[in-house]
């Protein structure tokens, strides 16, 4: 049976090599049979692993990861750990992971043991917390700000445009920003801000526009 790094089969081996996923295949104890230069760059970094169980590897001590592990071999059973945090490596930024392990059940041509497949999710875990940190923002703010789909139609607004404008999120939901407009703009200076917003190379407009509150307190405001 051709063998590269312990893992049977040329096309397997090829694809075990140059996959992102990492992939490490664990003894009845913990000791890795065999992982790919993906497993061991997203656990162990620029360190030396040969001989070394997969749990003193530099990213898994003291981590979820490492319980989930030590469990599944104990108890022979499977786990999905979702964005789960591995150490850092010197001064590294935090670095997240979705893990699966599979039991291996061992037989006379094959190896038992656990399957540790790896994938990284640390950029999409920096993406919701710019998504939570833009929220918080939107919700604390005391700048009226509204959100509008693609076609200008509004989809949400913060309390800070309720307070200062009198309407409801529920009264506006699937109406146009000119629900608050009063009038005295010219339909140049609203074609100019659309015009820009939606090139893509500018994406954005600043400028001074004329609103109304619901109570018809006119209200002029820098609108961006």
């Amino acid at each position: 049976m051709d063998m590269v790094d312990g893992a049977p089969g040329s096309l397997f081996s090829a694809l075990f090599r140059r996959t992102r996923l990492g992939v490490i295949h664990l003894d009845g104890v913990g000791e890795p049979r065999f992982a790919n230069a993906a497993a061991v760059r997203m656990l162990a970094g620029p360190a030396e692993t040969h001989g070394m169980p997969v749990l003193r590897w530099p990213r898994v001590p003291g981590t979820p990861l490492a319980g989930a592990i030590a469990e599944a071999l104990s108890e022979r059973k499977g786990f999905l750990l979702t964005e789960t945090p591995v150490k850092a490596l010197d001064e590294e930024a935090p670095r997240y992971l979705d893990v699966e392990g599979v039991p291996l059940e061992g037989g006379e041509t094959t190896q038992g043991g656990l399957l540790l497949l790896l994938s990284e999710a640390t950029t999409r875990v920096g993406d919701h917390e710019r998504a939570r940190l833009f929220e918080r923002s939107f919700r604390h703010s005391t700048d009226a700000m509204e959100v509008t789909d693609p076609r200008g139609f509004i989809v949400d607004v913060n309390p800070a445009f309720e307070r200062i404008y009198g309407y409801r999120l529920e009264e506006v939901l699937g109406r146009t920003p000119g629900v608050v407009s009063a009038g005295k703009t010219s339909q140049e200076t609203y074609q100019r801000m659309w015009s820009a917003i939606l090139d893509p190379k500018v994406g954005n407009w600043q400028g001074e526009v004329v609103n109304r509150a619901r109570d018809g307190t006119e209200r002029p405001v820098l609108l961006s």
